[in-house]
Order: structure tokens, then sequence, then C-alpha cells
């Protein structure tokens, strides 16, 4: 199972009304499935316009200074397996 039931949850019930811990526990999510080897964005990628808010959302929390010390290390591999994502065909 690449997914958990909770995961798949997280996501279906994500939205623009979804508070900063719903969206850092998506990207942890993320990050955690790339950290184990497996493709992390399997999950979200079928939806393209829900994607795009995670990413706006998690953009808008940088650029707002929303972040903790504590969260910035999550977002940055979020980043960082984002980036490395574009060279995949």
């Amino acid at each position: 199972i690449k997914f958990t039931g909770m995961e798949l949850e997280q996501w279906s019930s994500f939205d623009d009304t979804s508070d900063k811990a719903a969206v850092l526990s998506l990207v942890q999510v993320i990050v955690r499935k790339w950290d184990e080897g497996i493709n992390g964005w399997e999950l979200f990628i079928h939806d393209k316009d829900k994607f795009g808010l995670l990413f706006t959302r998690v953009i808008d929390f940088v650029l707002n200074g929303e972040l903790t010390m504590e969260e910035y290390p999550t977002v940055i591999a979020f980043f960082k397996y984002a980036f490395r994502s574009l060279e995949v065909k």
C-alpha cells in the first residue's frame, strides 16, 4: 500500500479553507513518501487544480513568514522534491 486511508482522507478533504496544520500535514506526507522511495506525487497529481492550490498555499506560508523554524526543514524538503521532479518525464 503506497498511501494509507488516513492520507487519502487528508487529500480528499483538502480545499481552500484548509488550515495551516492540514496543509503542512499533506506536505509531510509527500516528503515522507519520497524519503521512503515512493513517488510522493502519485496521490496528488491527478487533481491538478487542487495540487496547484496546495503549492500556492505552501508558497504563501513562506512568503508571508508564517512558518516556524521547526516547519522550514519539511517545507524545504517539499520544494527539493518538487524541483527534482521537474526533471522526470
